[in-house]
Parts: C-alpha cells; structure tokens; sequence
C-alpha cells in the first residue's frame, strides 16, 4: 500500500514538473512576442544642399563700349554732354523709393555741386510687378519726342510727384500740370513706338549688374570703369565715386 502510493506521488510530481516547464516555455514566448519594441528612428535624410547665393555686383566693372554708344544714341543726357562723369539713374516710375530719389532732387544737388564735371541721363527699368511701368515710361519718352528735352524732364518730375500710382490717368494730369497736351501724348502712347527702347535700356541695365530701382551707375567716361550706388541715398552718397573719378 505505501508502495502505490509513493508511485502515485511520484506521478502527480512529474506531471506537476512537466506542467510547469510546458508553462514557463509558453509564457516566455507569449512575453517575448508581445513585449514592445523599441522604436528604430527612421534615417536621417541627407541635409539640403544650400541654395547658391545671387552674385554680388562688382565693386567696379567695366561698361562695353559699343553697348555704351548703342545706349547714348537715343538717351536723354541732363547737363554737360562732354562731362567726364555721367550717372545713369535706373528707375521705375511705380517705385516708392525711386519716387523718393526723384522727389528729393537727390540727382539734382549732386549736378548742382559738381557742374559740368557730371551728367546724369534717367534710364528705364520697369520691374515685373509693378504693371503700369513699361506704359509710364513710354509717356515720358513720348513727350521728350514731342515737346523736347526740357519737357521731357518736366514730365518726368511731374510724373514721379504722383506718389504710389503710375497709370495713364495719372500721366494726363502730369502732361496737364506742366502745360502738354495730353490727348496728343497719348496717342504716341498708343502707337507703341517707344516699347522697345525701354526694353533696350533695360537690358543695358541688366548687362550692368542693375537688379532693382532705383540703382545708380557711375560712369567715367574717359575709362568706361563704373561704380553702383544703389538705393535711395543721399546726394552726398556719390562723392567718393566722383570725386575718385576726378581727382
């Protein structure tokens, strides 16, 4: 009897045994399957290679001489045509800052300081977004055709007093204020035939570095070296350049 008992305990334990190794299997597999894992952070993507800066205008560059001559042929020049220096403003007449450049007669005192050692002559560079540009200097170019080169520049000051507006109504009341008739301008408006000219001259401004208005270049006329000043500055922002030139 104690025989068959001892069997039996015997049983029960490695039953007991086996119970518990088939329990510890599984429930290590269970905890191991279910267990998180650890994020794995996505690859970092390559950085960006940096955008390539715009070139900087030079300092002082040269101006091609035949694209010089070819500009001269139809600009307008305001002083000294034999003046050792000659300033191209690049303007657009829808600009606020080149209206203020206008407006302060910034180009006026320069030409008032140095007589004729300087001319200054007023070239176009309608930027994209401004819409009534292109039309606005081609009204000015057409009064400097009909009524000359003092009118021409009347018109222009006229114009540019108009702050922050350019369109046609704008160019009639100026042609108006400074005695023109401004049926007769606008129908040289109308006819086109100025489209290219500005389109020259600003292509002549791009061949000098010119990128926004208003931007003033430097000329001396003896070397063809030329020198940026940009922006609306003050007349006295021209001196170093002029007086580099003429001394």
């Amino acid at each position: 009897m104690a025989k068959e008992s001892n069997n039996t305990l015997w049983v029960v334990a490695l039953v007991l045994s086996i119970l518990a190794l088939v329990l510890w299997f599984t429930g290590k597999f269970w905890w191991t399957a279910s267990a998180p894992t650890a994020a794995v952070a996505p690859a970092a993507a390559p950085a960006a290679a940096p955008a390539a800066a715009p070139a900087a205008a030079p300092a002082v560059t040269k101006v091609a001489k035949a694209n010089y001559d070819k500009f001269l042929e139809t600009a307008v020049v305001k002083g000294n045509k034999d003046a050792k220096v000659t300033i191209v403003e690049f303007s657009d007449v829808q600009c606020p800052f080149c209206q203020r450049h206008v407006n302060n007669w910034t180009l006026d005192s320069v030409q008032e300081k140095y007589g004729d050692d300087v001319n200054v002559i007023f070239a176009h560079f309608p930027l994209s977004f401004h819409q009534n540009a292109q039309k606005a200097w081609e009204a000015i170019e057409c009064a400097g055709k009909i009524w000359g080169d003092d009118q021409y520049f009347a018109f222009k000051k006229a114009y540019f007093a108009a702050w922050w507006d350019s369109n046609m109504d704008i160019a009639k009341k100026a042609a108006t204020e400074v005695g023109l008739n401004a049926d007769e301008l606008m129908t040289c408006v109308d006819g086109w035939e100025f489209a290219q000219r500005v389109k020259d001259q600003m292509a002549f401004g791009q061949s000098l570095w010119v990128t926004w208005t208003p931007w003033n270049v430097v000329i001396n006329n003896e070397t063809l070296d030329t020198q940026k000043v940009s922006w609306a500055v003050p007349a006295t922002a021209f001196d170093a350049a002029i007086e580099g030139i003429l001394n």
